[in-house]
């Protein structure tokens, strides 16, 4: 006889919640019965995207109605008997042609911009190509920008070119050679310039591969003041791993090579200032730098959406559930506990379905979160009722065998008692993605690059997209880069191929009000040498059996009473999405579920 199969509670639905209930959900065994609580009233993968309006879609103009032609062809056809009939069925399908084409002819902008590389991401690409999403590959082209001259190194100001303005265009693995000399800049001066950066990026990128980042020993001396050793002393070692900052003194690598290349870049992969990202684990950078050396990146196509829609088809999704706490009880199972929105009359849980348009083109499932609410997840429209009318906030808690929290690590610590004070230790900042049209900082260059034909013409193929259907992929894409060396903060303006401009971490207020048409903030978890500790004491505490943080987190590792962590930041690595898959992965294993891209 089978046994029960568990209910699992799944708290958040990011790329990680999803991933992880997709799985369970799919379990070969069927063991798993899987709802996942979201505090928002749409999925979050795709929550903070934002859908062009039509006017401004380059789909949108390829798209006929051509409706009124095919519904009078087949009114004709119809007998006389039956002719009301197929008239209201000719109706219902032109609505339905109308509404496809409309959908088809939205074009979706992916905030944070969903870019990822290949030999870092290849999780990521496995599950995408399982799921059939397909993407594209780009060429990026990047310029580099200050905002002031405000730098205190002498050196520094004579080397600069330019008081503030562009001094450099890059485009990525150099698929543009040479690169494309910046407006303004003198022939004698671009050439040395591109010396100069030829001869640091080649020793960095050896220093990468040849040269590790360190565990770094401390020593500590106390006194024991107790009954038995009195004033014996004690000495302890911990270990810690270098951060960039030392790392980067340590190789040699020049303040001006590192302020104006390599934090710019690198700041905008990571969206934090300059001091946040040197505290980072060098490890982090350096493995980063060695799995997408020469490697392509890609981007969806149609948006994360797509792998949004298929991840949560047949999901049970409980939506205006802000999640308050997560406990274990005695007999192993957990309690959690959550709050309903606040003058709310009724809640929901919902059955998200694979429908054509969501595993196609156009997903229904997000493609108007912008502009509608709670109707805009696609869903067959099933619902049951969990809660009468109320005007004040409701809570309720369940009891589940399992509890998988795929939230950020602030959350965590509000709602899991165990981490409450480890998740202290893991950095976050908020960071803000404008869409606009105000070209006003970046019309300059970009006046430039649109007159470059050798950036104007190129086109790459989509043969390493992840299907077999090959299409022509998409122009250049241009992305300005905009430092203040003063507060060491770098913000990216990515040129979309529509008119408009995503503006990602700006670094002040100066974007046009009346040119902004969407502002998304979201978390952002950080890195640092003590949360690399508390990290890998939770999910691999053998990783540095000499250090004496596999104590720490009060002991408790991930799985224990039932609960797992995932997240982009649950691994020992850059926080991003291949963290969510590998995080969600690690749980599969755990239950003995089957990971089908990992065969």
């Amino acid at each position: 006889m089978k046994p029960p199969r568990q209910r699992v509670a799944i708290v958040g639905s990011g790329m990680a919640g999803l991933v992880a209930g997709y799985l369970l959900a799919n379990d070969k065994e069927g063991r798993f019965d899987v709802e996942v609580l979201e505090m928002q009233d749409r999925l979050s993968l795709d929550s903070a995207s934002y859908t062009l309006p039509r006017e401004f879609s380059r789909r949108h103009s390829s798209h006929g109605t051509g409706t009124g032609t095919t519904s009078e062809s087949r009114n004709k056809s119809c007998s006389t008997h039956n002719l009301a009939k197929q008239q209201n069925a000719s109706e219902e399908l032109e609505k339905v042609e109308e509404q496809n084409e409309e959908e088809e002819s939205e074009e979706r902008v992916d905030l944070p911009m969903r870019a990822f590389a290949a030999g870092f991401y290849d999780n990521l690409r496995r599950l995408y190509t399982h799921l059939g999403v397909q993407f594209d590959e780009p060429r990026f082209v990047y310029s580099l920008s200050t905002l002031d001259s405000t730098d205190d190194d002498t050196a520094t100001k004579k080397r600069t070119a330019t008081k503030g303005g562009n001094y450099f265009i890059h485009s990525s693995n150099n698929h543009i050679l040479p690169p494309i000399r910046p407006a303004g800049l003198s022939i004698a001066r671009w050439v040395i310039e591109v010396a100069y950066l030829l001869f640091w990026y080649t020793w960095f990128t050896l220093a990468a591969f040849l040269i590790s980042p360190k565990t770094i020993a401390t020593k500590s001396t106390t006194r024991q003041m107790d009954f038995y050793t009195s004033g014996a002393l004690t000495t302890t070692t911990t270990y810690s791993s270098e951060t960039l900052r030392s790392y980067l003194s340590r190789i040699m690598l020049p303040k001006y090579y590192t302020t104006r290349y390599f934090l710019p870049l690198m700041s905008s992969v990571t969206t934090c200032t300059h001091d946040e990202l040197l505290d980072f684990p060098a490890s982090d950078i350096v493995a980063y730098a060695r799995r997408t050396f020469r490697r392509p990146h890609y981007t969806v196509r149609g948006g994360v959406r797509q792998a949004e829609g298929k991840l949560s088809a047949g999901l049970r999704v409980r939506f205006g559930a802000k999640v308050m706490s997560v406990t274990t009880l005695e007999d192993g199972r957990v309690k959690v506990r959550w709050r309903l929105k606040s003058k709310s009359k009724s809640k929901s849980i919902r059955t998200h379905t694979s429908s054509a348009r969501s595993n196609g083109g156009a997903s229904a499932s997000a493609s108007g979160l912008a502009r509608t609410t709670t109707s805009a997840a696609g869903y067959d429209g099933a619902e049951k009722r969990v809660g009468a009318e109320a005007e004040e906030d409701v809570l309720e808690e369940e009891i589940f065998d399992k509890a998988i929290i795929a939230v950020t690590p602030d959350v965590v610590g509000s709602i899991f008692e165990p981490l409450a004070t480890e998740m202290k230790d893991i950095p976050t900042t908020s960071v803000q993605s404008v869409v606009h049209q105000d070209f006003a900082r970046i019309g300059a260059c970009s006046a430039q690059l649109r007159r470059n034909l050798r950036f104007a013409s190129r086109a790459t193929s989509s043969n390493l997209s992840s299907t077999s259907a090959s299409t022509s992929g998409p122009v250049s894409a241009a992305i300005h880069m905009y430092t203040n060396l003063s507060t060491g903060k770098t913000e990216s303006v990515h040129e979309h191929r529509s008119s408009m401009l995503i503006t990602t971490y700006p670094i002040d207020e100066t974007i046009d009000e009346s040119k902004i048409l969407h502002r998304a903030t979201f978390t952002r978890v950080l890195r640092s040498s003590r949360s690399r500790e508390v990290v890998n004491a939770i999910f691999n505490p053998r990783v540095n059996p000499r250090s004496n943080t596999k104590d720490s987190a009060n002991g408790w590792k991930n799985g224990d009473g039932n609960v797992y962590l995932v997240g982009g930041w649950c691994w020992d690595g850059m926080v991003m999405l291949e963290g969510c898959i590998v995080s969600a992965i690690r749980v599969a294993d755990a239950l003995g579920v089957d990971v089908p891209w990992a065969r």
